[in-house]
């Protein structure tokens, strides 16, 4: 089964003492730029390339990273650009000194999305979860992936989710459920 989340804006980052962008950043000057690019494909394209609302034009690729973590921690220390969602950057922008600007590409919202089994469907402390995610998406997020099956929790959002998360893993009455940003 799969539901819809959560979805939050793209945007840019560089690093602060970007020689040649400072607090916005242009359509012109995004594409002259260099970019980190995230190396995920979904049908043969980056995720940037699927939810553009434009034609893109060709970027000058710097690097290519299999992970956002990696791209923040590229991007802090070159003169290049990354594009991620609003709640990454935000979370990452103090720590590792970036500008997080607006992305001057028409692009859509990135979409979150619930993975879980149809058996799952009907039960009801699953059911409980699904809703108690549903009324926390209005708090702010962070980037969050979580699979049951390894009970791996990475980058948890708020005190509270993750309190209500570890109560709800300890009780195993819900079966596996995974939370993936595409």
């Amino acid at each position: 089964m799969i539901e819809t989340a959560y979805d939050e804006p793209a945007m840019v980052i560089c690093r602060q003492s970007h020689p040649r962008i400072q607090g916005s950043l242009s359509k012109e000057a995004f594409y002259h730029e260099n970019h980190c690019m995230f190396s995920g494909k979904w049908n043969n394209t980056s995720g940037f390339e699927q939810l553009a609302k434009e034609p893109i034009q060709e970027r000058n690729v710097e690097i290519v990273t299999s992970s956002l973590a990696g791209m923040a921690m590229y991007v802090a220390q070159r003169d290049c650009l990354g594009v991620v969602s609003r709640s990454f950057a935000m979370k990452w922008s103090k720590a590792l000194k970036l500008q997080v600007l607006d992305c001057p590409i028409e692009i859509e919202r990135i979409p979150y999305k619930f993975v879980y089994h149809k058996r799952d469907e009907h039960n009801p402390a699953h059911q409980r979860l699904r809703e108690q995610f549903n009324i926390s998406w209005s708090l702010p997020i962070q980037h969050l992936l979580i699979y049951r099956g390894s009970q791996a929790l990475n980058n948890l959002r708020w005190s509270h989710f993750c309190k209500l998360l570890n109560t709800l893993f300890k009780s195993k009455s819900y079966g596996p459920l995974f939370i993936v940003a595409r």
